[in-house]
């Protein structure tokens, strides 16, 4: 990975390269925070910043967000929000363009999630 990181695009080409990890102690110890030229720390949801999410993205009927917040843990990172997210909205059983998500759906997901 580091040796990809480092090779310069075609010419012409541009390349942007978004790295996410929960374990920065790791990129750190191989080297490759120094192959980004930004590293942002981006913190943990609480409850609220959750429901802000699910309410801006409209996964859910207004009523149902209380519910489906209180599903998830008391501290979300937002890549797992966003994952779990995709995948209750991938295997609904809804219509192709339907954007909201079926509780059941979402604890399906939360559990597939978990293990």
């Amino acid at each position: 990975l580091l040796v990809l990181l480092k090779r310069p695009p075609p010419p012409g080409r541009r390349l942007l390269v978004f790295g996410t990890t929960s374990q920065i102690q790791v990129m750190e110890m191989l080297e490759l925070t120094a192959s980004f030229n930004v590293v942002l720390n981006v913190p943990l949801l609480k409850p609220d910043d959750t429901r802000q999410v699910l309410l801006h993205c409209g996964a859910f009927a207004p009523e149902e967000v209380e519910g489906a917040v209180s599903m998830l843990e008391p501290n979300m990172p937002i890549k797992r929000l966003l994952m779990l997210l995709e995948m209750a909205r991938v295997g609904g059983k809804g219509a192709p363009d339907e954007t909201r998500i079926a509780l059941e759906r979402w604890v399906d997901c939360i559990q597939d999630l978990n293990g």
